[in-house]
């Protein structure tokens, strides 16, 4: 038996112009009513054909590739969208944008050996400590199984990966005060965002800026 089902939501884009990086499946109790453990998946047959299909179609052209890693607590999936792909193109922008979030996957049921089982024989407990999971086929979609698999940093599809990871330096002490602030100030310039017009026009980018300011105590001063 195959099965796909929609599990993730995006995660932590690695650069504007880079891939995109989503938790693929979590150990969670899925919409199905069973979960998937980490140690169970077999991912070797998906690394020598790693497409990215829209809802699943494998009738259409892959709309991209990914590279599935295995992270301990879950599968986390770097998609590279093909960007001589209309359809593709379209699809990369909405997650951009915040239109689609979710990703799902296609796999088979399968044994220690490889060998396929016939999953409706089979007690969601054995699904979850027995059967083994050969990932087949990654998909871009619009509503995920897994409730649980959802986007793990938030800020960074605001204000883009390096921001989010100077607000990681300041929590973890990394860097000095003034030369984080330096650093804070440059990448606001780089992204467009204001910290000198507290009482400018809200939106996206004042947001931006506003939790920037808080999170470092900048007092919207140069």
């Amino acid at each position: 038996m195959e099965l796909t089902y929609a599990d993730a939501e995006l995660a932590t884009p690695s650069a504007d112009e880079g891939p995109l990086t989503f938790t693929a499946s979590s150990t969670r109790l899925n919409r199905h009513g069973f979960q998937l453990r980490t140690d169970g998946w077999q991912l070797d047959n998906y690394q020598a054909n790693p497409v990215v299909l829209w809802m699943h179609d494998s009738w259409q052209p892959p709309i991209g590739r990914a590279t599935a890693l295995n992270k301990g607590d879950r599968i986390s999936a770097e998609v590279t969208f093909d960007r001589e792909d209309e359809l593709a193109v379209k699809l990369e922008s909405k997650y951009w944008r915040g239109f689609l979030s979710a990703v799902s996957v296609g796999l088979g049921f399968i044994d220690a050996a490889g060998a396929r089982l016939d999953v409706w024989r089979m007690t969601d407990e054995d699904i979850r400590d027995k059967a083994f999971y050969d990932l087949r086929e990654i998909s871009a979609v619009s509503v995920p199984a897994d409730p649980a698999a959802v986007i793990q940093n938030r800020l960074a599809a605001v204000l883009g990966p390096r921001m989010a990871g100077l607000f990681g330096e300041q929590e973890h002490g990394s860097a000095f005060a003034g030369e984080l602030r330096t650093a804070v100030r440059a990448e606001l310039d780089r992204l467009g965002l204001s910290i000198t017009e507290p009482d400018a026009p809200r939106g996206v980018a004042e947001d931006a800026a506003r939790m920037v300011r808080e999170a470092f105590d900048l007092k919207g001063t140069s």
